[in-house]
């Protein structure tokens, strides 16, 4: 195939709007795990981000698509979700395999260097899942990944953990439900390993 062809596949995916656009791609053989833009990301995960759950079905369903994929930013269509709160798409990923504990491990040069520009705070550097939902406030997206058995102590770059960011919420009554979820959690862990 030459370059043209290639992008006009890219093109199509990537401005593919509904569900039945994308299983006619498919169908035709366009690959569910391509990289579309300059971020390395999947229509998997650029359909998360815009929270389009039809989208997402087809392309895991019927396309197999990799629900493991990162952007070449570390970010995983998990954590994206996580962070909107999308507990539906989130149930899809865990269901088809997704790894809870993965971490944004940040831009890399070809050569394995950092970008000159690169910012690990803005990159959200050793952020899992988790991390995201905590940072948002999304109290069911945390308790989902807790129920999975994300990791609670997790910490990225700064050593900071998913509870330090929930206890950011200027609402007293937010921070407190964080506080009791993840207490309960570490409990009942403690419990289930004696």
């Amino acid at each position: 195939a030459n370059k043209e062809d290639y992008e006009y596949c890219k093109d199509a995916l990537l401005e593919a709007q509904n569900n039945m656009e994308v299983h006619r791609l498919l169908e035709k053989g366009h690959d569910p795990n391509r990289k579309l833009d300059w971020q390395g990301r999947t229509k998997l995960i650029l359909s998360t981000f815009k929270g389009q759950k039809d989208v997402v079905a087809e392309l895991i369903n019927y396309g197999q698509a990799d629900v493991s994929a990162r952007a070449s930013t570390g970010h995983s269509a998990l954590m994206y979700a996580a962070g909107e709160g999308h507990t539906d798409l989130m149930q899809m990923f865990l269901a088809a395999g997704a790894n809870v504990n993965d971490a944004v491990t940040g831009m890399r040069n070809g050569d394995g260097t950092r970008p000159k520009e690169y910012n690990p705070v803005k990159a959200a550097e050793g952020f899992t899942a988790l991390h995201f939902a905590c940072r948002n406030f999304k109290l069911r997206a945390s308790a989902l990944l807790l129920d999975h058995g994300a990791n609670m102590d997790a910490k990225e770059h700064t050593g900071t953990t998913p509870l330090k960011f929930a206890m950011k919420s200027k609402s007293k009554h937010v921070r407190n439900k964080f506080k009791m979820l993840f207490e309960n959690v570490r409990k009942l862990r403690e419990e289930a390993e004696e």
